[in-house]
C-alpha cells in the first residue's frame, strides 16, 4: 500500500488545483478597421490587359460596394433604433393588471391532475 501514496497524494492536488482554477475569460475582440488598409487605387497599377481599363473593372465596382455597406449600416442603425423606441413606447403604454399569470394552474395544493377547484362543476340534465 506503501507504493501508492505519492500517486494519490498527486491526484489529489490535481483534483485540488482543478477545482481552484479559475474559468478563462474571453479573448480581447481585435480592431478591425472600417476601411480597408489597403487603397482601392492600386488595382490602377495591375496588368491585366483586359478590355476594361483597372479603374471601372476593379477600382469602381470596390468604391461603389463600399458605400453600398456604409448605407446599410447606416439603414440597419436607424431601423434598431426605431424598434427599441417602439419596444420602449408600448412597455410605458401597458397598465400592469397586478394578478400573477399562469395557465391551467390550482389555487390549493392537492393529489396530481386534481382539477376540482379549477373547472365548474358537471350539472345534470335531469330525465326526459
Amino acid at each position: 500500500m506503501q507504493p501508492l501514496r505519492p500517486y494519490l497524494a498527486a491526484s489529489i492536488a490535481l483534483l485540488a488545483l482543478a477545482a481552484l482554477a479559475a474559468p478563462a475569460a474571453a479573448q480581447v475582440r481585435r480592431y478591425q478597421p472600417s476601411t480597408p488598409t489597403v487603397s482601392p487605387y492600386l488595382n490602377l497599377t495591375r496588368q491585366n490587359n483586359s478590355g476594361l481599363p483597372n479603374y471601372y473593372g476593379l477600382v469602381r465596382p470596390q468604391l461603389n460596394q463600399q458605400a453600398f455597406n456604409q448605407r446599410q449600416l447606416r439603414f440597419e442603425a436607424s431601423q434598431a433604433r426605431s424598434l427599441s423606441q417602439l419596444r420602449t413606447d408600448v412597455q410605458t403604454s401597458l397598465t400592469p393588471t397586478g394578478k400573477g399569470a399562469g395557465f391551467m394552474t390550482v389555487d390549493r395544493a392537492g393529489p396530481y391532475l386534481n382539477t376540482g377547484g379549477y373547472f365548474p362543476p358537471v350539472q345534470n340534465a335531469g330525465r326526459r
